[in-house]
């Protein structure tokens, strides 16, 4: 049991660091990730634990793959911005911008006082 549970904390930091670095711009709409063994050797993970990550991800709406084109960033309009997840990646102050950040007030002011 404590391996499946050591394999769940690495895919989810596996996540949360592929979100930080996409949301961020690191890796660019249309960009193609490195090749999965270079990631996986970089994150310091396994390759399971990489394609789990993979697949939360390609749920989110961030990546896709694709057979001989690899994993690539989706255009910004497709990701879920509505994934908890997703906001919190945008919401950093290291990389947010003014214009999310005002839209993201908007958003709040409009569905938070029906939500009351």
């Amino acid at each position: 049991m404590a391996a499946k549970k050591s394999t769940r904390g690495h895919v989810t930091a596996v996540v949360d660091i592929l979100g930080y670095r996409i949301a961020a711009g690191q890796y660019a709409e249309g960009e193609t990730l490195p090749i999965e063994q270079e990631l996986a050797d970089s994150l310091q993970v396994g390759r399971n634990a990489l394609r789990e990550a993979v697949k939360v991800l390609s749920g989110k709406g961030l990546i896709r793959t694709a057979p001989r084109s690899g994993t690539r960033v989706r255009p910004r309009e497709d990701w879920n911005m509505l994934d908890p997840d997703v906001l919190k990646w945008h919401a950093d102050p290291d990389i947010a911008s003014a214009q999310f950040m005002l839209d993201l007030v908007e958003m709040r002011d409009i569905v938070e006082p029906r939500a009351a």
